[in-house]
């Protein structure tokens, strides 16, 4: 198995739009992989079908099989993370392996004020 982990510069993990996201994605596979891929996406849970959307991509073609990348993102106005009964909205960097399908990710808000949005 190989071990994949994104550190979030922001400690705190709350974001407004217009911010920057910055970190790096860290990884040591156990054979080669073709291709890393360190994604910023939002993606929902709750009842229902679950739904995410890639909205940036950094990819690392032929990687090493210990390695780290840096990513920088400027945030996007919306859609904004939300808890709610019934759905919840969260963003997320996540690095993927792709030949192994192995994953991490780390989940932070973006709210127009920084602070969680909560629905009753």
């Amino acid at each position: 198995m190989n071990t994949l982990t994104v550190e979030i510069n922001n400690p705190v993990k709350n974001f407004k739009p217009g911010d920057r996201v910055s970190g790096a994605a860290l990884w040591q596979c156990e054979s080669p992989e073709e291709v890393i891929e360190v994604n910023l996406i939002f993606y929902t849970t709750g009842k229902g079908t679950p739904d995410s959307e890639i909205v940036e991509v950094l990819r690392v073609d032929s990687p090493s099989l210990t390695g780290r990348v840096e990513f920088d993102w400027v945030l996007p106005g919306s859609p904004y993370s939300f808890t709610g009964k019934l759905i919840t909205l969260k963003w997320a960097v996540e690095v993927v392996a792709l030949s192994s399908g192995d994953t991490a990710r780390t989940d932070f808000d973006l709210t127009p004020d920084g602070r969680e949005i909560v629905l009753k």
